[in-house]
């Protein structure tokens, strides 16, 4: 199977994070990679970085923007 790459901008809430995530551990399809770029980053995602060592976090301390963070994301990841 082809390895997909899922990137997932977050800007300070994790409320929804952590469903998705559990939800793509879970997910039938396991050729995946999972990256998660934050923008400024809150306590509790930091927290839940920790809990989720399958996924690659990116975090940027100011917060620069959803396109921004998925453009600097992309070419860290190894999708077809």
């Amino acid at each position: 199977m082809a390895l997909v790459s899922v990137v997932i901008p977050v800007y300070k809430s994790s409320v929804h994070l952590e469903p998705l995530l559990e939800a793509l551990r879970r997910d039938a399809y396991k050729d995946k990679e999972v990256v998660v770029v934050v923008d400024a980053p809150m306590p509790e995602t930091l927290e839940l970085a920790e809990r989720h060592p399958e996924a690659t976090f990116m975090f940027n301390e100011t917060r620069v923007g959803k396109v921004k963070a998925l453009n600097d994301a992309v070419p860290r990841t190894c999708g077809e």
